[in-house]
């Protein structure tokens, strides 16, 4: 049966041709907007705005949160975003814009598995030296003698090494040769100490650090033995 279109108005096609070409934009449009790895952005939080990064289906802010609360770092970085320290208790606290996050152990495993295939036997990534300098900010890193060791941040993660926090005596541990950040989830109660109750992220260059395990060394991973419930860097993460 043929289809006939002498009754039909030319107005009509011209109707048609124009949604056609409507459509046609608007799916170039939306695919030009979705976000690539290395894209950046900004977001805002307690009224401070904060750079971002997409690395794979995550975007992460790049700098450490700056907020209300923490504990003030005794050191200089290179602004005032590397100076504060958080608890668990804290950070979970603040309000973030929709689809932000306090990052958990599993978004941290998400972000090295995309620089490591290496894995301790508790199934969480172990990165080696070369995950560790994508990961590192390009300053502020003791490389006195290990020059080869300077952080690339090819990843965009721009991790600074401000160590972590400590109250009594005040002071930051591990300035310039780690960076220590939070994560939202609770250890297993079999690997709960007395100084450690939540999974911590760290990043290193200099000396190999223990992964959950406590047998697996590692330069980028969530750690074991060293692992403590003193304020530590804080950083936001979202789903793409």
């Amino acid at each position: 049966m043929r289809l006939r279109t002498s009754n039909i108005p030319s107005s009509y096609f011209r109707t048609m041709n124009k949604l056609l070409t409507f459509l046609i934009f608007l799916a170039v449009f939306t695919s030009g907007c979705k976000k690539e790895t290395g894209d950046k952005s900004k977001i805002t939080i307690s009224g401070t705005s904060y750079p971002t990064v997409v690395i794979g289906r995550q975007e992460w802010t790049t700098v450490n949160y700056n907020g209300p609360g923490g504990l003030q770092g005794e050191f200089f970085g290179p602004d005032d975003n590397f100076n504060k320290f958080y608890t668990v208790e804290e950070a979970i606290k603040i309000r973030l814009p929709s689809g932000w996050r306090v990052p958990t152990k599993d978004d941290f495993n998400t972000l090295i598995g995309h620089f490591s295939s290496a894995k301790d036997k508790d199934g969480n990534f172990v990165g080696d030296i070369n995950v560790a300098k994508a990961l590192m900010s390009t300053d502020g890193w003791d490389n006195t003698g290990q020059e080869e060791n300077r952080g690339t941040n090819s990843s965009g993660f721009n991790a600074y090494p401000a160590g972590f926090y400590i109250e009594n005596p005040l002071y930051n541990e591990w300035v310039t040769t780690s960076a220590w950040f939070l994560t939202s989830t609770p250890l297993p109660k079999k690997k709960v100490t007395s100084h450690s109750t939540n999974y911590a992220f760290i990043i290193t260059n200099l000396w190999l650090n223990v992964s959950v395990d406590n047998v697996t060394t590692c330069f980028a991973c969530l750690p074991g033995v060293y692992n403590t419930n003193n304020a530590k860097s804080l950083r936001f993460v979202r789903n793409l």
